[in-house]
């Protein structure tokens, strides 16, 4: 990371000439809160990306909802234009309310199958984007979900985007 510097006049207090020196840029809680995350985040590889995505769709094609919420955290938040269809709110706060929304949504999808595309991995940010195709009652698009991991390694925030119907050569 390169730090700026600037320089700044100095005067004493008997009113001598100035002398100018070179200080510091002040680092801010919220940089240095970023480096820590920085580290602390980077807790798995594309690799292990791609692995976790493929377990995800795995569990999701075997209903499992319990195998799933096991990696969100219990304060997790999530957001999904079903999540409004199905509880009258897109956003779902919580992994008691996720598992109501998914549980209720699953009800009403007796057909229902994951297939990874592809996964991309910021490692920044500790978000994973797990791109997919899907059958449900069968109608076939494409969605994808988001994931961003928390420092404990589970996953604190998601969102999910459904509906776009891929194009097959």
């Amino acid at each position: 990371m390169r730090r700026e510097r600037r320089h700044v006049r100095l005067r004493s207090k008997a009113r001598k000439p100035c002398r100018w020196t070179v200080a510091e840029p002040k680092i801010t809680s919220r940089r240095v809160t970023r480096r820590l995350l920085r580290h602390v985040a980077q807790t798995m590889t594309s690799q292990q990306a791609r692995e976790f995505a493929e377990r995800w769709a795995d569990l999701w094609n075997k209903r499992d909802v319990e195998g799933v919420l096991a990696h969100f955290a219990d304060d997790v938040v999530f957001s999904s234009p079903v999540a409004l269809k199905v509880t009258g709110n897109a956003r779902v706060e919580g992994k008691d309310a996720l598992r109501a929304y998914w549980t209720q949504a699953l009800d009403s999808h007796p057909v229902l199958w994951f297939a990874v595309v592809r996964t991309l991995y910021d490692p920044t940010s500790n978000t994973v984007a797990i791109i997919y195709d899907r059958d449900i009652n069968g109608r076939h698009d494409r969605a994808v979900e988001i994931l961003m991991f928390g420092t404990s390694g589970t996953i604190a925030r998601g969102e999910a985007f459904y509906g776009v119907i891929p194009h097959r050569s």
